[in-house]
């Protein structure tokens, strides 16, 4: 019962997700509170069945499956940043390709921020062009000096060239992957819909217990 209630919490939450903007307010709050629910579903089964006759042997079936996607083991440790260390998760990230020189733009905000102009992180991905071959005979800081003209040379590129805009991807975990939402989707509502049927097993666990319990 307590279980299946924390199933359904945090498929509550994940739906508030799909249907919020990432640029929203409210969208990492609906996270940190999915993060919460996601993790309890085995605390809260382990605590709801533990005494049933079987329970390791299904319970190990949970392990097994959750340890298959390196996305649920983000969903961990997110769970445990968010309730340890405070809200830094998840991360959103946006892309822009230059479509006139395939240059693109990667950049990570922070949605806990006051301002959604606060930027956690920005990365550029160069295509080869024959701008970006540094002579190796340069000094180190010579080097630096040449790569930040050009860097400055790409940005200036991205003001009046056509952008076209990527899907955001949201990194879950600090050293996860950044994912599309749609496959961050699919990793969860297909963990969320096994829970269900664990659930299920351990409630048949339960009541052959009780029938078993009746013939004493």
């Amino acid at each position: 019962m307590y279980s299946a209630q924390k199933v359904k919490e945090a498929a509550f939450f994940w739906g508030q997700i799909k249907s919020t903007k990432p640029s929203a307010k409210d969208y990492p709050f609906y996270f940190s509170a999915f993060f919460s629910a996601y993790r309890s579903i085995t605390f809260v089964m382990q605590s709801e069945y533990k005494r049933v006759p079987g329970f390791d042997l299904v319970y190990d079936q949970v392990l097994k499956e959750l340890a298959k996607n390196p996305l649920l083991r983000d969903l961990k440790e997110a769970r445990n940043i968010v309730l340890k260390e405070g809200a830094k998760v998840p991360a959103v990230i946006s892309r822009f390709e230059n479509q006139a020189t395939g240059d693109v733009m990667v950049y990570e905000c922070d949605p806990f921020m006051d301002s959604p102009d606060i930027v956690r992180s920005v990365s550029v991905e160069f295509g080869y062009r024959q701008a970006w071959l540094v002579p190796s005979a340069l000094t180190e800081a010579e080097r630096i000096s040449a790569y930040t003209s050009q860097l400055q040379h790409v940005v200036e590129g991205f003001k009046n060239a056509p952008i076209r805009a990527a899907a955001p991807l949201v990194r879950v975990a600090p050293d996860g992957e950044a994912v599309s939402l749609e496959v961050l989707a699919s990793a969860v509502e297909q963990s969320l819909a096994f829970f269900e049927t664990i659930l299920a097993e351990f409630d048949a666990l339960t009541n052959a217990a009780a029938v078993e319990s009746l013939k004493v």
